[in-house]
């Protein structure tokens, strides 16, 4: 995995996102991460500091048990048995938290009794809960936001005052 400007702070480039990224290109056996950047920031030394604190933890297990790291093989059922297991886990938890399959499938009968005024003033207040989860690295909730923002501002276009 390749990071371009790493030295940019913000967005993606926070401690939390790099460790994501680098825990993801960690999985595999040759996986390696690589930071293009012109200096080193907080964000990588931390990354970075925590990276090797665990690899040393790992190599002393590793070497204490007479473990040598190699990669597991996986038929093709295998991977697919794996993820229809995943799909009908989130179906069941879905259906016991009495969510639909869609967000506009849970918000259609509240979007009919509203006026297209507070529809608009529901879309701004999400907005700013969506700026905020960004700006506190909570990005799963606002890629979550940003998508009922998006379903709402369709549904406004379709609505007459």
């Amino acid at each position: 995995v390749a990071i371009l400007d790493a030295d940019k702070e913000g967005f993606l480039r926070d401690a939390k996102s790099l460790m994501q990224i680098a825990g993801r290109a960690a999985r595999n056996l040759e996986g390696r991460v690589l930071f293009y950047a012109d200096k080193i920031t907080d964000s990588m030394r931390e990354v970075l500091d925590e990276t090797d604190r665990r690899r040393r933890i790992q190599q002393q297990y590793n070497e204490k048990h007479g473990i040598e790291p190699r990669s597991i093989v996986k038929s093709v059922d295998q991977v697919l048995n794996t993820t229809s297991v995943a799909d009908a886990e989130e179906r069941y938890r879905r259906k016991r938290l009495g969510l639909q399959k869609r967000p506009e499938l849970e918000l259609r009968g509240v979007l009919d009794s509203m006026s297209r005024s507070d529809v608009v003033m529901m879309v701004a207040e999400m907005n700013a809960e969506m700026r905020k989860a960004a700006a506190e690295t909570d990005y799963e909730k606002a890629a979550y936001l940003r998508d009922e923002i998006l379903m709402l501002q369709e549904r406004i276009e379709q609505m007459t005052e």
